[in-house]
């Protein structure tokens, strides 16, 4: 099992790189979509992230600062990428994982909702996300559908 998991990253790695979008410039229909997320939700940031195997890379964002977040800091790889459904953390500060994130410390983040995004060979290369200071209990399944949707919409935007 392990050298299938080792085999399946080192593909995943390979899928993502093969994109060119750790070093790409600002996409701005990316930037659209991002900003288009965060006025339907209502939530002050929104942000799309490639994940490698070291770090997040911040794609877009709208209101959020960090260009590079490292994966030890707060974040666990596989709370990220191997998720079927979109997470949705109403309250950071308590959650186990994310309660100690630097951003979530500083209270500029307390929700949190993201799904993943994958290439056409289904390897999952990052998420998008939305965010705000206030916590949120209201995030329904519609909502997270149409999150969801915006993934699908950003892979068709990136043409992976």
């Amino acid at each position: 099992m392990v050298l299938d998991t080792e085999n399946r990253e080192k593909k995943r790695l390979e899928a993502l790189y093969a994109t060119g979008l750790l070093d790409s410039p600002p996409i701005p229909a990316v930037d659209a979509l991002v900003a288009e997320l965060a006025k339907h939700y209502g939530t002050f940031s929104s942000v799309v992230t490639v994940v490698d195997q070291h770090r997040r890379h911040v794609l877009s964002a709208l209101n959020f600062d960090y260009t590079s977040i490292s994966i030890d800091t707060g974040w666990t790889y596989p709370y990220l990428l191997e998720r079927n459904l979109p997470v949705i953390i109403s309250d950071c500060t308590q959650h186990s994982i994310y309660g100690n994130a630097p951003f979530v410390l500083s209270g500029e983040i307390r929700f949190l909702a993201f799904a993943a995004y994958s290439t056409k060979e289904h390897y999952r290369i990052g998420n998008i996300a939305i965010a705000d200071p206030k916590p949120r209990d209201d995030f329904s399944l519609q909502d997270a559908d149409y999150l969801v949707q915006a993934a699908r919409k950003l892979e068709s935007i990136l043409g992976i």
